[in-house]
């Protein structure tokens, strides 16, 4: 159904994916776990700044 180059085929694929996905899948326990881990790094240095200084 897709063989003529429509411009937007992107926002329904999205769409449907995103309903499918709302679940908790691979992909956004990764997001979740980088999350924190960029929170926890930054405490860590933003404590060392307050530390240093």
């Amino acid at each position: 159904m897709s063989s003529p180059p429509s411009p937007t085929p992107d926002p329904t694929e999205d769409a449907h994916d995103s309903s499918k996905g709302l679940r908790l899948t691979p992909g956004w326990i990764a997001v979740g776990v980088i999350a924190v881990l960029i929170g926890v790094a930054m405490g860590f240095i933003m404590s060392s700044v307050w530390l240093v200084r």
